[in-house]
């Protein structure tokens, strides 16, 4: 057997064997709160195989905002869709960075009492949020100046 044919198969057999058929997808940790619109856009690209080409293999597990936000920090998450933590967080200093959104207008709505039509009747009333230093509390009270 000629050096240059003994070449020419070994240069295949490595190309075959490290073809791209065997490099591994990166995997990638979407953390959202729970089934709902929020990560619909996550399951449709998913299902539809828009992370293939990048080469990313995506899993989508349902955590509450409480733990995605920390596991986002300390890399145990790799993207949230919760974005009303994210922005809580961002607002007491944890270096997040938001890169999209999935929606064009606040996912919040104001249910109230007969006679409470808009933001500025709610002036010296009380009323319910989920939490302190949430995004919602910090919309709250902005709307309500």
């Amino acid at each position: 057997m000629s050096a240059l044919r003994t070449y020419l198969i070994a240069l295949a057999i490595s190309l075959w064997v490290s073809g791209p058929g065997l490099v591994r997808a990166e995997k990638i940790i979407f953390a959202y709160p729970s089934p709902s619109t929020s990560f619909l856009p996550l399951v449709v690209a998913q299902k539809k195989g828009f992370f293939e080409p990048e080469n990313l293999q995506p899993e989508l597990v349902q955590i509450r905002p409480a733990v995605a936000i920390p596991g986002l920090t300390i890399g145990s998450v790799d993207f949230t869709t919760v974005l009303g933590s994210t922005i809580a967080a961002r607002m007491r200093g944890v270096p997040l960075v938001i890169t999209g959104v999935f929606a064009d207008k606040p996912m919040d709505f104001l249910v109230g009492a007969k006679g409470i039509a808009a933001p500025k009747d709610l002036k010296g009333k009380i009323i319910g949020i989920s939490a302190l230093g949430t995004a919602t509390h910090l919309a709250s009270t902005r709307k309500r100046m």
